[in-house]
């Protein structure tokens, strides 16, 4: 699964919209469009802050395998 796939799946879990997932990291909601749709990616310090904070994401299951 690719990482905007699972991103999307995490904030749907969590039942958030883009903008308040948008909220916590500090950015747009166009950001989080953007990766979730494959058009762009987090920086590393966004990335360590969303697995901080949702370790459930990467609990089994790697970024890598995306």
């Amino acid at each position: 699964m690719a990482f905007g796939e699972r991103l999307q799946e995490l904030r749907r879990s969590n039942g958030m919209t883009q903008e308040k997932f948008a909220a916590q990291p500090k950015v747009s909601r166009q950001t989080v469009s953007k990766w979730e749709s494959c058009r762009g990616y987090p920086e590393i310090g966004k990335i360590i802050y969303i697995c901080n904070t949702y370790p459930q994401w990467i609990k089994g299951n790697t970024l890598a395998s995306g």
